[in-house]
């Protein structure tokens, strides 16, 4: 079974209530399960871009226990063509519209709200996309497996930031 979450995007909405839509789904998902014959216990998350981020923040630490969730709700995930750090972000000009603090951009970082136990991560890039794209997946690929937990980076030859998801089609 697959659920496509959606949620507002920036503006009007802050990083915050993108992040927050997300873990609600989840929990959603998590509580009403079984009635769509879908075992709870098997939720794994993964996207693209923003997506990608989304990703990492479901499967960040410390929020689950807010939400009445297990803190190993997520049991995998394949992050594709996110950011990880949002600092970055913060300093550059994605800044004018996205209109995050420094306080913000950490608590929506996943490199900065690790969980206590990790699940399975398939951290994925394009070859062609830029380089703080490649930079930031294998920082976080690697940040992820030096805790133990198990990672593969893979940096897809002639992938870039727009044709990624179409090409999960051709596999």
């Amino acid at each position: 079974a697959v659920a496509s979450i959606n949620y507002t995007l920036v503006p009007p909405a802050d990083i915050d209530q993108i992040v927050a839509e997300c873990r609600r789904a989840i929990k959603w998902l998590y509580q009403n399960a079984v009635s769509y014959d879908i075992d709870p216990n098997r939720i794994y998350v993964g996207g693209s871009s923003a997506g990608g981020h989304l990703t990492g923040m479901m499967g960040a630490g410390g929020w689950q226990e807010e939400y009445g969730l297990p803190t190993d709700v997520i049991k995998g995930g394949v992050p594709m063509s996110g950011l990880f750090d949002m600092e970055p972000i913060v300093k550059c000009f994605v800044n004018e519209w996205m209109q995050m603090s420094t306080a913000d951009g950490v608590r929506n970082s996943p490199v900065r709200n690790l969980p206590a136990s990790g699940c399975p991560l398939i951290v994925a890039v394009g070859s062609d996309e830029t380089d703080e794209f490649r930079r930031q997946s294998k920082d976080f690929s690697d940040l992820w497996k030096s805790q133990g937990w198990a990672a593969d980076y893979l940096e897809c030859q002639g992938i870039h930031h727009f044709n990624a998801p179409l090409e999960l089609c051709n596999s």
